[in-house]
């Protein structure tokens, strides 16, 4: 529940960083980051055994197609705002199994 709290506020902050300063209401940023995470999940239990890293490509299209249709952005703004959020997603999952394995 609170990953995605956090990634409602991290769609909400990308995107108003990317749209020169128009805000995106909770609910949207909310469904579109839901939406995002459950894609991402999705396709990383179908897609990781076959292509490993790879995965994060289309990864990287559920981001940029969750972005553009729940803010309603340019497709080249929610281009660099769904490569933003990944970037953003993936650092949050390093730091979560960091701390989960105990390194320092």
């Amino acid at each position: 529940m609170l990953i995605i709290l956090m990634d409602a506020v991290a769609v909400m902050a990308v995107v108003f960083i990317v749209n020169q300063g128009e805000q995106l209401d909770f609910g949207p940023a909310a469904i579109a980051g839901l939406g995002i995470s459950v894609g991402c999940f999705l396709l990383n239990l179908l897609l990781f055994d076959a292509i490993g890293l790879f995965a994060i490509i289309p990864m990287v299209g559920v981001a940029i197609a969750g972005i553009w249709m729940g803010a309603g952005i340019p497709l080249g703004r929610a281009a660099v705002a769904g490569v933003l959020f990944m970037v953003y997603k993936i650092a949050v999952g390093l730091v979560f199994a960091s701390m989960i394995s105990g390194a320092p």
